[in-house]
């Protein structure tokens, strides 16, 4: 019985160790800085409504976070009505593909990782059992004895 007990928090031990978290973990922190870092992609293709020749310029100013280069872009994007979040709805059509793969890659990670909790949940399920067949006990007749029967059987 204990064996099988020690085989159960062995696999169960391996089984936790799977860096499947870490690596949804680490796909969505990547998606996000996939944004973040190519944001001025999007403002560059907003910005050259307005200023087609500077744009690409003015975007890098904004990324360097020139408070100059941020006021003249705020202005332009007011004026028509925009927000920063234009910029990043462009980046993320400019990314498209890229954000999908990653989000193909998490959902795989997470299936991978539902499977192994199933297959701990399974593991869990026919540990139990195989206990509970183990430790069943059948009502058996018993007497009791009195010293002096204690004592003859001692004896012999």
């Amino acid at each position: 019985m204990f064996e099988i007990v020690c085989q159960f928090l062995a696999v169960e031990a391996r089984l936790a160790r799977l860096p499947i978290d870490a690596g949804d973990r680490r796909l969505r922190r990547l998606k996000s800085g996939l944004l973040d870092a190519s944001i001025h992609e999007g403002l560059t293709e907003i910005l050259r409504i307005f200023v087609d020749w500077t744009a690409e310029e003015l975007a890098t100013s904004w990324v360097r976070n020139d408070v100059k280069a941020r006021e003249e872009i705020k202005k332009m994007l007011t004026s028509a009505g925009l927000t920063m979040e234009s910029a990043a709805a462009r980046t993320l059509a400019l990314n498209i593909d890229v954000i999908e793969r990653i989000d193909r890659m998490i959902m795989h990670a997470e299936a991978r990782r539902n499977a192994v909790l199933r297959e701990i949940d399974r593991h869990r399920a026919s540990v139990a059992q195989a206990l509970r067949q183990a430790t069943d006990i059948e009502d058996v007749q018993f007497e009791e004895l009195g010293a002096k029967q204690i004592a003859d059987q001692n004896a012999a």
